[in-house]
């Protein structure tokens, strides 16, 4: 009964979380730049692209430079409660990032990210040799005023949360992008 059951729920497209397929970074050398404020989703971005089979490599020895930009939380207030104070927030975090190929010399000229990333765009005037990415998250949540430390507990992990999410999205996007492609095309 199980058996039926479970093939009509595979057959109607009805898919448990984190059972679909992700497409393999088998074989590309990826080297991962970030500012110091991003160090922390640098270091989650690099474990699950190795989980995906990508090589994290140097600058030097990397086919693709993913550039971590920004990323930003924003807060606003969802509900009021009678007296006009906040009774529930919605919290959007987004994660910007440029994926820059070997080819694109402006992109790989420093080894300092802070200061390549501004000069590699600007330096470029097509960026049709490189791949912008942005993922959004977004989580709500009740405030409570009588539990001010909890409601502040939770809005670090939902935070914490939408940045595992953001990170696992990235990383399929890239995925999906460089198998599709061979590399990022130049357009002369």
């Amino acid at each position: 009964m199980a058996l039926i059951a479970s093939a009509g729920l595979m057959s109607c497209g009805f898919h448990l979380k984190g059972t679909q397929e992700t497409a393999s970074l088998s074989g590309q050398n990826i080297s991962v730049q970030s500012g110091a404020a991003l160090i922390n989703i640098k270091q989650r971005l690099q474990q699950r692209l190795k989980q995906q089979g990508a090589n994290i490599s140097t600058l030097v020895d990397a086919q693709h430079r993913l550039v971590l930009e920004q990323d930003e939380l924003n807060k606003r207030v969802l509900l009021r409660d009678a007296s006009g104070r906040a009774s529930e927030f919605v919290l959007v975090y987004t994660l910007s990032a440029t994926l820059y190929s070997l080819t694109d010399d402006k992109a790989l000229e420093s080894d300092d990210p802070e200061s390549s990333i501004n000069s590699a765009v600007s330096a470029n005037a097509s960026l049709s040799n490189s791949k912008s990415f942005s993922v959004s998250e977004q989580r709500s949540y009740r405030f409570d005023q009588q539990q001010l430390i909890a409601s502040h507990h939770q809005e670090q992990q939902l935070l914490s949360d939408m940045q595992t999410a953001a990170v696992e999205i990235l990383s399929r996007q890239l995925g999906a992008y460089l198998s599709g492609t061979p590399g990022i095309a130049r357009a002369d």
